[in-house]
């Protein structure tokens, strides 16, 4: 992750709403203008912060995002560990989910992510210890995070 970069450089209309604003605008002033506006209802805001901060389920000693539960069964049956279970269930794959998102914003938002996920991981299950990844491959296209026990 870029030490000095700023999300807000990857966001022309929101830069142009702090300009139109002499500065004095800020995330919560832009969020309620969107909402206001209709561009962000409550489902896009609900689904993003239930990614960003998600139910997690313990199922069979394994814990995984609430929300991609029922792959369990499916990865069960391919003879995976436990670990590669959780991990491949837990997966998610950032550019495939922005596509045309900036990839300094998407590299950024994985390093977001993987902090937030360890957050939670560790208030809900502070007696497990977790391997919190954000995979960056050398092209820095197919930007993903995605969790699972240390075993």
């Amino acid at each position: 992750m870029v030490e000095d970069y700023s999300m807000v450089e990857d966001m022309p209309d929101f830069a142009q709403w702090v300009d139109a604003n002499a500065g004095a605008f800020d995330f919560s002033d832009y969020i309620h203008a969107q909402v206001v506006q209709g561009r962000m209802t409550t489902d896009v805001l609900g689904a993003l912060v239930g990614w960003l901060w998600p139910q997690l389920l313990e199922v069979g000693g394994l814990i995984v995002l609430a929300s991609k539960k029922d792959k369990l069964p499916l990865l069960k049956s391919q003879g995976l560990s436990d670990g590669e279970v959780e991990y491949w269930c837990n997966f998610t794959n950032i550019d495939g989910m922005l596509p045309g998102v900036p990839v300094s914003f998407t590299g950024h938002l994985a390093h977001i992510v993987h902090d937030m996920w360890s957050a939670k991981l560790q208030s809900e299950f502070p007696s497990k210890q977790f391997r919190v990844s954000a995979i960056e491959p050398r092209d820095k296209n197919e930007l993903s995070v995605t969790f699972q026990q240390k075993r």
